[in-house]
């Protein structure tokens, strides 16, 4: 009854979802999911948005200007001649005046500073994209960490039903030694101990698989189910050495340019502008006939012009400026990239490490596993004990989950070192 229970219970553990529909997710398609899935994706868009308002704005900076006044004044006193002049004439001026008037101003030539001011306003919304997608690249690695932990969690299980698998087989061949005297019952009781211990590790191992797919449920914005197949890239072919390819590059190279568009507002700012203007309105007294006292309407219009000749050397400090954070951001373009290739030594080194403990562990595996088939011989007639068998047992188990963790953390490292690379497919 015993060995029906356990195969019940593995079968439960191994094929925690049987019947549900199948499911794949490919681990690039996990970090596309993880980024639509992101909050910081939608900023994307609003940037696009703001960016297109202001270039608006900065397009309709050279409509014509539109604007109505009113103003109203009183004074002390007013324009007076002076009786020893011997002239003939009185002025009647109030002590106080009112008008409204509409006032309109158009640039007719502005040294091209709306066309500069328009291209800033894309290199900055350029810049702001690239800030999003450097946030964006930080999602990757964690992904790649819950996925090597839910595939790490499962080939546990898949070693730990193995075993299980073998003790059961074990454990039956001995039931049969003790209905022939030749095996005590309590040997058998110890192999039945050590199918519940690995149940138990089982079942901690599943739950440790359940917790990190729903993690990855988390990241992804997907509702994974139990037996989702995860796929990893092939990495046939792997090599390092493998060019950056980066969103930081990008941004250091659109703040560049960003900085380097201050050169032509900085042209415009020294070229003349010329610019239209008209005023017409109702006034009293007349403001521009100093001789009607009345409300009448009024107008006049004209053309202004005007160059700042002499700038005392602003423009050569902007530029001096600009020459240093353009420095200044190449120096974080070549610290960044100084420290990736710096990393290429120590993945080397790691994945140089890893295949050699993996071809031990094979060989290691290989001889515990010849060492416990042994064993097992011996358990069936008596010449050994549950406790020698269970210690070869744990001893060969140890050693397949040793060559399995190795051989998951290669594929790790190489993962990592691609999606440190921006180079993952």
């Amino acid at each position: 009854m015993q060995k029906y229970v356990i195969l019940l219970m593995c079968l439960i553990f191994y094929f925690p979802a049987f019947g549900q529909p199948g499911q794949t997710l490919s681990l690039t398609h996990a970090h596309e999911l993880s980024r639509q899935h992101s909050a910081l994706e939608k900023n994307l868009g609003l940037l696009a948005k703001a960016s297109f308002l202001r270039q608006e704005s900065i397009d309709q900076s050279r409509l014509p200007s539109i604007q109505w006044k009113a103003d109203a004044r009183i004074q002390s006193e007013v324009v007076s001649l002076p009786e020893d002049i011997g002239i003939p004439l009185t002025i009647d001026l109030p002590l106080y005046n009112i008008r409204t008037y509409a006032d309109v101003q158009y640039l007719l030539y502005d040294g091209g500073m709306t066309g500069a001011l328009s291209d800033q306003e894309g290199l900055k919304s350029a810049v702001e994209h690239e800030k999003v997608e450097v946030e964006l690249n930080k999602l990757p690695p964690q992904v790649n960490q819950t996925f090597m932990g839910v595939l790490f969690s499962r080939k546990k299980s898949d070693i730990l039903a193995v075993t299980l698998k073998d003790l059961g087989l074990r454990k039956e061949s001995m039931q049969a030694g003790v209905e022939h005297g030749v095996i005590l019952q309590s040997e058998v009781d110890k192999i039945h101990v050590r199918e519940l211990e690995l149940l138990a590790e089982m079942e901690r191992t599943q739950n440790e698989s359940r917790a990190l797919l729903a993690v990855l449920s988390r990241l992804t914005g997907e509702d994974l189910s139990e037996n989702v197949q995860l796929d990893l890239p092939d990495l046939n072919g792997f090599s390092l050495g493998v060019p950056i390819q980066r969103p930081e590059q990008g941004l250091f190279e659109q703040q560049q340019r960003l900085i380097d568009s201050r050169e032509d507002i900085i042209q415009a700012s020294k070229r003349p502008k010329i610019s239209a203007f008209a005023s017409g309105g109702i006034g009293y007294p007349n403001p521009l006939n100093f001789f009607d006292n009345q409300l009448s309407p009024y107008a006049m219009g004209g053309v202004a012009f005007s160059w700042n000749l002499v700038d005392w050397g602003k423009a050569n400090r902007d530029r001096q400026i600009m020459s240093i954070q353009m420095q200044m951001i190449e120096n974080q373009r070549e610290a960044f990239e100084s420290g990736l290739q710096a990393m290429e030594g120590k993945y080397q080194e790691d994945i140089a490490g890893l295949e050699n403990q993996i071809k031990r562990d094979r060989e290691i595996t290989e001889l515990q596993h010849q060492i416990l088939e042994q064993l097992s011989s011996q358990l069936e007639h008596g010449v050994i004990t549950a406790n020698e068998y269970l210690i070869q047992t744990n001893a060969e188990l140890q050693a397949r989950q040793q060559l399995q963790l190795h051989e998951i953390q290669l594929i790790q490292v190489k993962i990592q070192y691609l999606t440190q690379q921006g180079a993952l497919e």
